[in-house]
């Protein structure tokens, strides 16, 4: 995940531009602002992908985690 991503100091998630693959060889991602959603816990999270799996990552954390 390091380096696909930025974080702001207001809390907004940016997926950074990047080369994917996929079954017919590789694209270009767009850098887009990810739109959170309310996790079960109350908080805001992002759905954050590196080497084709998801994975939920509350936006409170991220200053930790990264």
């Amino acid at each position: 995940m390091e380096g696909s991503y930025q974080i702001s100091n207001f809390g907004r998630v940016k997926s950074l531009e990047r080369e994917a693959k996929n079954r017919n060889g590789t694209h270009t991602v767009r850098e887009k602002i990810l739109i959170p959603s309310v996790g079960t816990t109350g908080y805001l999270l992002v759905v954050m992908r590196t080497r084709g799996k998801s994975k939920p990552i509350h936006i409170h954390r991220l200053g930790v985690e990264l």
